[in-house]
């Protein structure tokens, strides 16, 4: 690399000519590291007692607690002290490996769905949920196999920064219903226009790719800290993502004079009519003509709900044309608004969760 930059010092190469062989030998070198990492695991288990096999410095908590997913047969979970802290850990005796836990009440997580315990897509490991007394609350989900060496195509953005290992909410795999992670999920899709309005050009939300439950839906950064109400719900996405690679909007850098980047989306099969592609592709903002046919309009800062402290809710959604959302607040999904003595009957759609009938402030989940 040294050689080739001097050959572009000299005026003998230009930067062209030798970019693409650099990064393609780059490329090569970091593919081979991590597809033989596990060499390097072997040569320090030589030297190093595998986690949890050592009966004098690991007791054990619960035989056969839960299942292998490389050998299905059970798991010990053991606790550790010896380091100074309580450590946890899952040791498979067939395998002779073992898995790392984080801090936290330890236990089987059952699929809601049919009552079964729930198992990994990607590694057929068992879920666990694990509960911190510190924190309260449900806990969050892992994989053991997952959280201790995280699948490099499964791996939300949000993911890559992270640190805590690798739960199953920042996981990207598209049929496991504890995934919540979405590629490109931190990357700015455009400046968030609710609070513009707002805050006459201020700082500003952006608007990312997020996703609640198995809903996709876009949403502003700033509503955690200032309420922005800012959504734009996805339901008939199968798949969505931002396009990183691909160029800002053109047209909106020429005529708005803002940036925006491109999003697509696989709809669900028979959720848009038969004349819409299947794949959309473009700009959230120059094309949302497309969307309009697929039943989705944008929120408009004109369409509003009160909050009931002081914030208002603004919802777009699916299945309501712009004609009819005039007038009217727009939701997250699709339907008729009634009337009752001259007035709305507004639908109340919790942000959190997707469902009707409440407000996020007053969401069970």
């Amino acid at each position: 690399m040294e050689l080739e930059c001097n050959l572009v010092a000299s005026g003998q190469k230009t930067k062209d000519q030798i970019m693409l062989p650099i990064l393609t030998k780059m490329r090569e070198c970091f593919e081979r590291v991590s597809n033989e990492a596990h060499k390097l695991d072997q040569a320090v288990s030589r030297h190093y007692e595998c986690l949890g096999a050592s009966n004098d410095s690991w007791r054990l908590l619960k035989p056969d607690f839960s299942k292998c997913g490389i050998c299905s047969n059970h798991m010990g979970l053991k606790e550790s002290s010896n380091s100074g802290r309580s450590m946890k850990s899952l040791y498979c005796v067939t395998c002779r490996k073992g898995h790392s836990l984080p801090p936290g009440e330890i236990s089987i997580m059952s699929d809601a769905r049919n009552g079964n315990e729930q198992v990994c897509p990607i590694c057929q490991f068992q879920v666990l949920r694990v509960v911190r007394e510190e924190y309260g609350g449900n806990g969050y989900m892992i994989c053991p196999k997952c959280f201790n060496d995280p699948p490099s195509e499964m791996v939300s953005d949000a993911s890559m920064s992270s640190t805590g290992g690798f739960k199953c909410s920042r996981c990207t795999h598209p049929a496991c219903p504890l995934a919540s992670g979405v590629r490109g999920g931190t990357i700015e899709l455009f400046a968030c226009p609710f609070c513009a309005q707002q805050r006459g050009g201020g700082e500003l939300g952006k608007i990312t790719l997020c996703k609640k439950g198995q809903s996709f839906c876009l949403g502003c950064s700033s509503y955690s800290t200032t309420g922005c109400s800012y959504t734009l719900w996805l339901r008939a996405a199968a798949e969505a993502s931002v396009e990183v690679d691909h160029p800002l909007c053109s047209t909106c850098m020429t005529r708005e004079g803002r940036s925006s980047r491109k999003l697509k989306i696989v709809w669900k099969p028979g959720s848009v009519p038969p004349h819409v592609n299947n794949v959309f592709f473009g700009c959230i903002l120059c094309d949302s003509n497309k969307l309009m046919d697929a039943g989705i309009t944008l929120p408009e800062s004109s369409l509003v709900t009160p909050h009931q402290r002081g914030r208002s809710i603004v919802r777009g959604g699916q299945g309501r044309s712009r004609s009819m959302s005039v007038g009217l607040s727009a939701r997250g999904r699709g339907g008729r608004a009634s009337r009752t003595n001259g007035r709305h009957n507004n639908d109340q759609t919790c942000f959190k969760c997707g469902r009707s009938g409440h407000y996020a402030n007053a969401c069970p989940g």
